[in-house]
C-alpha cells in the first residue's frame, strides 16, 4: 500500500510539474498535494536519492493510535503526545527497552539514537525514531504499561 501511495504521489507531482513547464510561477507543491509532499523526508540530506516516509503515531491516555504500523526500512515514526498526562514511548521489553537492536534504557542521556524517548512527554511533545532494522518491533508506554504497539518494518 505504501508503494502504491508513493507511485501515485510521484505521478501526480510529475503531472503538475509538466502542466506548469515554462510557467514563470511555481505551484509546487501543487494544491491538494501538500500533505503527501510533507510526508517525504530526505534521510541523508543528499540530492533526494534516498527518500523515507514519515509516519505519525498519536500517544494519549487512550494508548497509541495506530497501535500497529507497517513501514518500510528507513522510514521515520514520529510519536506525538496529545491530551493530559505524561507518556514515554520506548522499545519493549519493560523495563530495559532492549528489544530494538542497540536500544537500552541504560543508554538514555548518552546521546545515542535509540528507540526510547528517555523521559515522559506531555501534550505537544514528540519523539521521532528512524527504523533501519527489518522486523516486528514491539514497544510500550513506560509510564502506562497497558499501552503497547508494534512497528512492522519491511
Amino acid at each position: 500500500m505504501n508503494k502504491i501511495f508513493l507511485v501515485l504521489v510521484i505521478l501526480g507531482v510529475m503531472f503538475i510539474v509538466g502542466c506548469n513547464y515554462g510557467s514563470t510561477t511555481s505551484t509546487f507543491p501543487a494544491p491538494g498535494f501538500e500533505d503527501e509532499v510533507d510526508e517525504m523526508v530526505v534521510a541523508d540530506g543528499s540530492d533526494g536519492a534516498t527518500e523515507n516516509r514519515e509516519h505519525i503515531v498519536e500517544v494519549s491516555s487512550e494508548g497509541f493510535n495506530p497501535n500497529t504500523l507497517t513501514i518500510d526500512k528507513g522510514d521515520i515514526v514520529r510519536f506525538i503526545v496529545s491530551g493530559v498526562g505524561s507518556h514515554w514511548p520506548a522499545s519493549a521489553v519493560h523495563p530495559t527497552h532492549k528489544m530494538y537492536p542497540g536500544s537500552d534504557i541504560g543508554k538514555c542521556g548518552g546521546g545515542e539514537n535509540i528507540f526510547d524517548a528517555c523521559k515522559g512527554l506531555i501534550d505537544g511533545d514528540e519523539f521521532s525514531f528512524q527504523f533501519n532494522e527489518v522486523g516486528s518491533w514491539k514497544y510500550h508506554d513506560h509510564l502506562s504499561l497497558s499501552s503497547t504497539g508494534i512497528v512492522v518494518v519491511e
